[in-house]
């Protein structure tokens, strides 16, 4: 009998692993029609478009690799390192107040939301979460409604990196269109784009403050003190 069962889990174990590699087969497949897609989306030339492939394949390599090996890489030309949020939470304990963004591809995807909801409510200082995706803050709103939320925005999203969302959706990002779900109880605005309707309407009769984002020069602070209530600066001494 206990030969029998040791027979069929090898066999289910073979049945899986021969079923990975198909749909693993599936997915790569796929990358050929991509490039195709992505050379026309963003005028790529066909070396750019072909490192589509690339890129799919280290991503694959970076994702399996665990914390441990990630935090032994340098941060730029540094000696710093990685660190968890945990980490963070420990070194900081409540000295000063932390603002945490949740990156997000706007997949609808909430596992990484959850885990930094649950690590924000056992942290005992002072801590606010945000993001450029109304999905998590929507969600942080529903489930997690004693954190404080916010919402990185600016006025245009007319980058490059934002061509990836319709039309329509940058315009109603940009317009708020999203406040009965989130509720923010601050903004993260551009500093380049303030002063701006939805900032001063916020600061205004709604009463809740704004960050400006992201102050380097002296032109910059000086807008900020004048249309936000804090910055978020780089390479500044604010």
């Amino acid at each position: 009998m206990i030969e029998r069962l040791r027979a069929l889990g090898i066999t289910g174990a073979f049945l899986s692993v021969t079923m990975l590699f198909f749909a693993w087969g599936f997915i790569c497949s796929n990358n050929d029609p991509l490039i195709v897609a992505l050379r026309a989306a963003f005028r790529l030339s066909y070396t750019e478009a072909l490192l589509t492939q690339l890129v799919f394949f280290l991503a694959s390599g970076l994702i399996a690799l665990p914390a441990a090996a990630l935090k032994t890489l340098p941060f730029k030309a540094t000696d710093d390192r990685m660190i968890t949020l945990s980490e963070l939470f420990a070194l900081v304990a409540g000295r000063v107040p932390l603002v945490v963004e949740i990156k997000s591809e706007f997949d609808g995807k909430l596992g990484l939301t959850r885990t930094v909801a649950a690590l924000a409510a056992a942290y005992a200082g002072p801590v606010a979460l945000m993001s450029f995706d109304p999905g998590p803050i929507a969600w942080l709103k529903e489930n997690a409604p004693d954190l404080v939320r916010g919402i990185v925005a600016e006025s245009h999203y007319a980058g490059a990196h934002w061509a990836r969302l319709p039309a329509a959706m940058r315009t109603d990002l940009a317009a708020l269109g999203h406040m009965e779900r989130t509720d923010p109880d601050f903004l993260s605005w551009r500093v380049a784009d303030l002063p701006s309707v939805a900032t001063e309407r916020f600061r205004g009769s709604m009463k809740r403050p704004v960050i400006c984002w992201t102050v380097r020069t002296d032109d910059e602070r000086v807008i900020a003190a004048r249309h936000a209530d804090q910055v978020t600066f780089e390479g500044y001494l604010a």
